[in-house]
Order: C-alpha cells, then structure tokens, then sequence
C-alpha cells in the first residue's frame, strides 16, 4: 500500500517542466505524514517570474485523527537549475511555513481510572523552509508540454 501511494503522489506532483516567464500551473499534492499517521491532501501554484525563478505557494489539510486536524501554508521560492538530459531539474528553495493544528475537545481515562475532559484547543507554528533535493524529485515524473 505505501509502494502505491508513493507512486500516486509522485504522479501527481509535477505537471509541466522548462516552463518559461509568466507560465503558471497548478499541483496536487497527496501524503502521508508519518509522524502522527495522517493522510492529507493539498495544492501548490507555480508561477515563474523568470525562466529560472518561480514562485510556489502551497497549501495542506491534515484530516482529523485521535481529534486533530492540521493546516499548513507555505510560500516558497525555487531557483531552477535545467538539466536537459532526460527532462530533468533541479531546484533549490527557500520559503516560509505555517503550520496550524487544532485539538478537539476530548475526554481521556488517566492511570487512575478518572476520567478528564480536556477542552479544545489550536497552535500555530511559523518556520523558514531551506530544501536542496526536492526538485529532482518533484520533476523527475514530469510532463513536457
């Protein structure tokens, strides 16, 4: 099952490659995030300022379990380096990240048998986001238009 959904969402990441100045496309995201055994699902744009520079934002839901949710943003900037052989790029990015995550409201049994409620609650993170490998992967499946 994990083979397959690494497969679907390395499908589904890159739409087009060696895109010009003004281009625009939009991306499908779909993952597992491992740490706390959450599907999500999500978006990113592209839009190239130059035929190097492009901007990505992104967006990602974390579906509920054990009562949390999740949202991130981010804003990242790619700097794309071509490598023509076998329609390959990459890129480095840097960007920001914010990260939500809101807890429902919960009742738990402690060691003692009691049980307590726990009301709601949400936390947001802010982060910068440094990456210098993504890019082979996100254009290797990738689409020449």
């Amino acid at each position: 099952m994990k083979k397959f959904i690494g497969l679907v969402v390395l499908l589904t990441i890159s739409l087009s490659t060696f895109a010009q100045k003004g281009d625009f496309s939009l991306l499908g995201n779909f993952g597992y995030q491992t740490d706390f055994k959450r599907v999500m699902i999500g978006a990113q744009g592209r839009y190239n300022l130059t035929n190097h520079v492009r901007l990505a934002p992104d967006l990602m839901f974390f579906f509920p379990k054990n009562k949390v949710t999740g949202f991130d943003i981010d804003v990242n900037a790619h700097y794309v380096f071509n490598l023509h052989e076998d329609n390959l790029s990459l890129y480095p990015l840097a960007g920001f990240n914010l990260q939500n995550n809101f807890q429902g409201k919960q009742t738990i049994k402690g060691d003692d048998g009691k049980e307590t409620t726990l009301d709601s609650h949400s936390s947001t993170n802010f982060g910068f986001n440094p990456n210098f490998v993504t890019g082979i992967i996100n254009e290797f499946f990738a689409v020449n238009n």
